[in-house]
């Protein structure tokens, strides 16, 4: 639940209580407000076995994931772990963690991503790293390694 129970705020929800119930019978608050102010829709789904915080969560959850299969399917998004971390903080630093339309949230934080030239090619594991670079000298690992590029297919003989 979003309010705590615990005894020393007993005394305080009460009187918030009865403040809400007073101010709705003056037509002070609509409905709505009463609702908020005395958790009652979630005082009664908790009687009745149901967890609202996770409820909350698994929308949220699923929220984000409709956000990004639409993201993805109408973007040039590389993919890859790294990315996915690099747009989770992105969305953090630039306030967009609850923003109403999250496709778009995700829009704004890759196009930050992509304007500070700071995403990845993709990823790769360490026996793919092995494979591609098996032929390559360090001389044509390195400079790719420093752009955060993955993109050897031929042994790095013509990494971009």
């Amino acid at each position: 639940m979003l309010h705590a129970h615990c005894p020393r705020n007993a005394e305080l929800e009460a009187m918030n209580q009865v403040d809400a119930d007073m101010a709705l019978r003056r037509g002070e608050i609509g409905t709505t407000e009463y609702l908020q102010r005395t958790h009652a829709i979630e005082d009664y789904l908790a009687s009745q076995g149901v967890d609202t915080q996770k409820l909350a969560g698994e929308q949220l959850a699923k929220s984000w994931g409709e956000a990004g299969e639409e993201f993805r399917q109408t973007s040039d998004w590389p993919g890859g772990n790294k990315n996915l971390q690099l747009i989770g903080d992105k969305l953090v630093a630039m306030g967009l963690t609850d923003a109403p339309d999250k496709t778009d949230a995700l829009r704004q934080a890759y196009d930050a991503l992509k304007a500070g030239g700071t995403l990845f090619d993709g990823d790769v594991s360490q026996a793919q790293l092995e494979a591609m670079t098996k032929d390559a000298t360090p001389a044509e690992i390195l400079p790719s390694l420093e752009r955060g590029s993955t993109r050897y297919s031929d042994g790095g003989r013509n990494a971009s």
